[in-house]
């Protein structure tokens, strides 16, 4: 799932407007569907910041200038949303809250039998043309992903149903339902737009409903919310281990949960089971039912880790509501404590992420979490004792401390043989339905149907957490290509990924390789996966830097204008939040080709078809030229060092023009890459070639030697 409590939307609250003004608080339970029924898609049109907001400038550069002051924050319009969903000033699409989830909208009004503005949380998609179907899928994937994060929050049944004012009224709705139940005005939204797609609300509900199946453990919970045994236990082992990564550290974590609860997560400490009169069925019974009320004062501890402190416990329990689980639930209590170490305790997650033993996590956790009252030498050795059994279990024995040496070992993992990889990619185009995957050009449309994904759904099911063909995708472009450049094993170590991950997603992908200390917001480096977006958590956009200049990044990217494409990027662009670094051989420097000069090791240059096509080499040879002579007698061929590298021909890291088609009469064309330059008026529609980009702007050849003449390239399409 796209949002969550860690990967929040952007928030941009209109607390000027009318409606946040006037309006009160309310119980969301469920959510309502609009759409604006005007031809312009961009947020600015509706949503500005307060004139005296601490962001105002971020606000505005993301979400552009409304030079006609004519948004909903500025205007007195007895209307107002929870959120909106429309274009960015870069083009992108994305999702903008502008009141609290529980401040009563204005949006549906009313009728005869009264209104959901009193129940439903509701949201506005910005209109554009009602003929751009890549415009609707984005749009409508954003408004899902949105829905079913709402949904998840306040624990909403998406195919559910609610009772007011003596009707059923359906969890998700849109403005027509809503006014054919008389609870809302006479107008026709969304499926006077929807239904040009064959999408009805059914299909909306049904759809947010699979985004909430897909986000559930894949692991069956056990029903009594126990865990007793080392079997069950691997349960636990699995979720702990896909976000700490280090077996060293579940084993120390697992230790101490033994010596607290014994894996119980509904155990509630020996000595209040007397003093309160409740089992530990019981007692969580009454605190899931709400009978009693003092489980955050009760200094009782509880769960797997026992937990006692107030503060903690209050954690606890409005994590679990916010889940709308159990007190008990045993997945739940693991993603709690995950988020304790994360975020609270942030000394001890760098100890569980990097420890070297398992006696070096466990007293992580026993000194500095668990702190009993017994910390001695004695009890040190019987948690580690613990942990060790687990690591033997579940680690195994090929899991062992590092040296120096191995870990000096060349893999042949490089940076260039990433960008080789890549660059054999670009050209190739989304598909509009799933055939002719592995054709670079047939079959093209913006149905984000995909080779890349096929291969992870069908060869290695093991990769992501679930089938993503059909899914935004240029995450998975980026892993594909390190999986097929480096390998399996060494694709997942590379870009800090468990199995069965989210690393399909932007922001997890982001998070894989910060918990991991390999995340940078500066000094690119060829080979980088380089990530856009709002924040740290909320990224959007993802891609492989290419190259590297003074003032510039150059990327390679995947579902950019839906197809693989170079880009670039002033290094200072906004959007960009930074970039997670493979630790690749040698830090994955770029091999510069010389020839020998009598070192002790000899150097050969491989002339073969391929680096990992072995079979195909023709020949082997220590002076450069000869190696250089030997591929121009043989095309198809190219000679590489001995780390794999291609040194000849050089790869071609320059810029590769293209054609676009212009459809639109309106698209205004500048003299430089931005808004902020003059416009020579309207460029007529048509096909053009774009010489050079920046900061999602195109260079136009007529312009290429004054740099003149520029496009906005989210209007135009590459063909």
């Amino acid at each position: 799932m796209k949002y969550s409590e860690k990967n929040k939307p952007l928030v941009c609250m209109m607390t000027q407007s009318t409606c946040y003004k006037g309006t009160r608080k309310f119980t969301p339970k469920g959510v309502l569907w609009h759409s604006t029924g005007a031809n312009n898609p961009n947020l600015k049109r509706y949503v500005q910041p307060d004139d005296n907001a601490a962001n105002r400038t971020e606000l505005l550069n993301l979400l552009g200038k409304n030079a006609y002051n004519n948004d909903w924050n500025h205007i007195d319009r007895q209307a107002g949303l929870n959120f909106w969903i429309g274009k960015l000033a870069d083009g992108t699409v994305a999702a903008v809250q502008t009141m609290p989830w529980d401040y009563r909208p204005w949006g549906c009004g009313s009728g005869s039998k009264g209104s959901c503005n009193d129940t439903h949380i509701q949201f506005e998609i910005c209109e554009d043309g009602l003929n751009d179907k890549s415009y609707w899928n984005a749009v409508y994937k954003e408004a899902c992903e949105m829905t079913a994060y709402l949904c998840k929050m306040f624990g909403i049944d998406p195919k559910g149903t609610i009772s007011y004012n003596g009707l059923k009224v359906p969890t998700i709705i849109d403005h027509t339902g809503s006014h054919s139940l008389g609870l809302g005005s006479n107008h026709g939204d969304i499926q006077h737009w929807s239904k040009r797609y064959g999408v009805t609300m059914e299909t909306v509900r049904n759809d947010v409903a699979a985004i909430l199946v897909a986000d559930a453990p894949a692991t069956e919970i056990p029903v009594s919310g126990t865990v007793s045994t080392l079997d069950d236990a691997k349960a636990i082992w699995d979720q702990l281990y896909a976000a700490i990564q280090n077996p060293y550290g579940v084993a120390g974590v697992m230790g101490n949960m033994h010596a607290e609860s014994s894996l119980r997560s509904d155990n509630l400490q020996n000595t209040y089971e007397k003093s309160l009169g409740l089992s530990d069925s019981q007692y969580t019974a009454a605190v899931d039912n709400g009978s009693y009320t003092n489980f955050v004062h009760d200094s009782a501890g509880y769960g797997l880790v026992q937990w006692t402190y107030w503060s903690l416990k209050e954690g606890l329990l409005n994590y679990a509501k916010a889940q709308g689980m159990s007190i008990s639930d045993w997945k739940m209590q693991v993603d709690y404590f995950l988020k304790e170490m994360r975020d609270e305790f942030t000394a001890i997650w760098k100890v569980l992420t990097t420890a070297k033993t398992v006696r070096e996590a466990s007293d992580a956790v026993l000194l500095k979490f668990e702190r009993p009252a017994d910390q001695s030498e004695a009890v040190q050795v019987k948690r580690a004792g613990y942990g060790e059994e687990f690591f033997k279990k579940y680690a195994g024995s090929a899991v062992a401390p590092a040296t120096p040496s191995e870990q000096k070992t060349e893999t042949g993992c490089t940076a260039e043989k990433l960008i080789a990889v890549a660059i054999g990619e670009l050209g190739y185009k989304e598909k509009a339905s799933n055939s002719n995957l592995d054709d670079k050009t047939a079959n093209a449309g913006s149905a984000n149907y995909t080779k890349y994904a096929r291969d992870f759904d069908q060869k290695y099911p093991n990769w992501y957490n679930g089938k993503k063909n059909g899914y935004a995708w240029c995450d998975m472009f980026v892993d594909w290509c390190f999986l097929t450049a480096f390998g399996y094993e060494n694709a997942l170590r590379l870009t800090c990924q468990p199995e069965k991950s989210a690393g399909a997603g932007c922001t997890y992908s982001l998070r894989y390789y910060k918990n991991k200390g390999q995340f940078h917001t500066s000094d690119p480096k060829p080979g980088d996966q380089i990530f856009f977006g709002t924040s740290i958590d909320n990224s959007s956009h993802t891609g492989i830097v290419e190259k590297v200049d003074g003032s510039k990044v150059y990327t390679i990217e995947g579902n950019t204008s839906d197809m693989v494409a170079r880009r670039s990027y002033a290094l200072n662009n906004s959007r960009i939040l930074g970039y997670g670094r493979p630790a690749y051989d040698s830090a994955g420097s770029t091999a510069t080709p010389t020839t020998p000069s009598g070192s002790a090791v000899t150097k050969y240059y491989r002339v073969r078809k391929s680096w990992t096509d072995k079979s195909s080499q023709i020949g082997a040879f220590t002076v450069f030229q000869n190696a250089k002579n030997c591929v121009n007698a043989n095309p198809g061929y190219a000679a590489f060092d001995d780390n794999g590298n291609q040194v000849y021909p050089e790869l071609q890291t320059s810029f590769t023009p293209y054609l676009v088609r212009i459809t639109i009469s309106d698209l205004n064309y500048r003299k430089g890459p931005s808004t902020s330059y003059a416009s020579y008026g309207y460029i007529e529609p048509g096909v053009y070639t774009i010489v050079d980009e920046e900061n999602g702007w195109g260079l136009l050849k007529a312009y290429k030697e004054q740099r003149n003449g520029w496009i906005y390239l989210a209007y135009a399409k590459m063909i």
